[in-house]
């Protein structure tokens, strides 16, 4: 772990029996700090000054992290530190640094974010918490390398690789649909809602909806049995802790209900673990009511091969479950918003679904389906999808130093963090101009025939440029595994919601966004909506 500097300690340990002294000088002493320092000096970034001692930046941050990069303005475009809790956090925000931390994956190394994560969020065990901790990638010192961790977490990547890519995604979408439209009717009674506009609480909605769905896909109907009637309110309380919890796991022992609640979710886990992992033959398909999709029984045998605790294989399936749903859910209600609050917008986006959509294979025509490889290739729903989410995106990767190594000219010392915040990448304006407004047009590269070789090639760096500054999903190793099945996910589940029914924004009023996510942006509170049936949910006019 990264201390303070000295000089910072001696003032705030100086004047420990005057509080409000130890603010000034804590204050003071990182102001002198704080100025920029020019790379290449064999200096760490400048330490943004604070007031609280120990803490330092970690309230501020925690109350809105892209505000919090944004309003340190004196750092402008370099790089500069923000300590919490004694540990150094480097801000980098250029595609050049982002793309070479990604890129170096021994130097810069995610599976201890993931450790923290699970040690905090789920309170793995101790003895499974080896399984994660990889202390340096240098595998020439194999005092600090732990070979085993190596092993589990890349065996466990290529699980999330082989199932969640191709033809077997495409397999466990279309459970997904399945299930999808049986919980959305359960929620909203589709039969029910007529021609007449209805109030719901859509975000609400979706989110119940898309957590009974991923539940029942990914896990079968067991863990129902196990879990019982909390199991939604159980989930929905304790996510609605992870943003503080994932961070650190004495959150949950100041809110009783998430506490309790996680650990009636564990159980259930524990019980759905507990069971015979019998052979799975390829042509049995991708899913089973015993176990859900095959991608968690072959993790499980996995995780007893490694020699998992009871409850660390229950951690490790439930920390699936929410990487599924937490971001899943409010991008689906984000992405609704976005095309709803302009007719033509939705106009367009109906349009180019409309000649995607599959002909009906059941008795009921509320049941749709589309061409998801013609739908994300897309360009207006491509253009569509990448606004949506360079818009709701406040994350941050980060990545954990692994010895003392140099960045954009700065020394960064080993324990310390790398920080890339979204935000500051995603609103750069000369990458994307007018960079706060919603404008799906501007993903959209396609030139006509005639163009010139001039503005094919403008064409051609302005998409590069955009590319290296969209990371939603990460990059390098901890490159979002999951970034397919969301995309069709939420893809799927809006195109039907949007072909089935009217939506609107009552009153025409706006929302503002919840910045304190670990992925993607919830409304700060549920906005009115409003819907009615349509007509004809295969037709296209608006």
């Amino acid at each position: 772990m990264n201390h303070t500097p000295s000089l910072v300690v001696l003032l705030s340990e100086s004047s420990g029996y005057f509080p409000s002294s130890n603010l000034i000088f804590a204050f003071l002493g990182t102001l002198i700090l704080s100025s920029p320092v020019p790379p290449g000096t064999g200096k760490e970034p400048p330490v943004a000054s604070y007031w609280l001692p120990w803490f330092q930046h970690l309230f501020s941050f925690l109350r809105d992290p892209n505000g919090h990069f944004q309003s340190l303005g004196l750092y402008s475009g370099i790089p500069f530190t923000i300590p919490m809790m004694n540990t150094k956090f480097h801000v980098f925000s250029s595609p050049t640094a982002v793309a070479t931390v990604f890129g170096k994956s021994r130097e810069f190394i995610f599976p201890p974010v993931v450790a923290s994560m699970m040690e905090n969020g789920l309170n793995l065990p101790v003895p499974d918490r080896r399984f994660f901790n990889i202390s340096i990638s240098d595998k020439t010192n194999s005092a600090m390398f732990n070979q085993e961790a190596h092993n589990f977490v890349d065996q466990n990547h290529l699980i999330y690789l082989k199932y969640l890519a191709n033809k077997r995604l495409d397999d466990i979408i279309a459970v997904y649909m399945n299930n999808f439209y049986s919980e959305l009717d359960s929620a909203i009674d589709v039969a029910s809602i007529g021609e007449e506009w209805r109030e719901i609480q859509l975000h609400e909605t979706m989110t119940k909806v898309i957590f009974e769905t991923s539940t029942t896909t990914f896990f079968g109907n067991r863990i129902r049995k196990y879990w019982g009637e909390n199991m939604w309110p159980d989930f929905r309380t304790w996510n609605d802790a992870t943003y503080i919890g994932v961070r650190a796991n004495f959150a949950y022992y100041f809110q009783p209900r998430a506490y309790f609640a996680r650990n009636r979710m564990l159980r259930a886990f524990e019980k759905w673990v507990d069971c015979d992992t019998e052979d799975w033959e390829e042509d049995e398909g991708v899913w089973n009511e015993k176990w859900g999709c095959k991608m968690n029984w072959e993790r499980e045998r996995l995780a007893r091969q490694f020699g998992f605790t009871h409850r660390g294989r229950a951690c490790s399936q439930a920390s699936f479950l929410f990487v599924v749903v937490t971001n899943a859910a409010p991008m689906a209600t984000w992405f609704i918003l976005c095309i709803i609050q302009s007719d033509q917008r939705l106009r367009k986006f109906r349009q180019a679904i409309q000649p995607l959509l599959l002909p009906q294979s059941g008795s009921n025509p509320n049941d749709l389906r589309f061409d998801m490889a013609k739908l994300k290739a897309n360009p207006y729903i491509r253009g569509l999808w990448n606004e949506a989410l360079r818009l709701g995106s406040a994350s941050a990767a980060a990545r954990v130093v692994s010895k003392d190594t140099e960045l954009e000219g700065y020394v960064l010392r080993g324990g310390s963090v790398v920080l890339l915040p979204v935000g500051l990448l995603h609103f750069d304006e000369e990458v994307f101009p007018e960079p706060e407004k919603f404008i799906p047009e501007r993903w959209v590269y396609d030139m006509p025939p005639d163009a010139t070789e001039e503005q094919r090639a403008a064409a051609a760096q302005k998409q590069k440029k955009q590319s290296a500054n969209f990371r939603a999903f990460g990059g390098g190793t901890g490159l979002c595994s999951g970034r397919f099945v969301a995309e069709q996910e939420i893809l799927s589940a809006v195109a039907t919601m949007l072909m089935l029914f009217d939506i609107e924004l009552v009153g025409g009023e706006g929302f503002l966004l919840n910045p304190r996510t670990i992925g993607i942006m919830s409304p700060a509170k549920e906005p009115n909506i409003r819907i009615r049936k349509r007509k004809d949910p295969r037709a296209c006019d608006a």
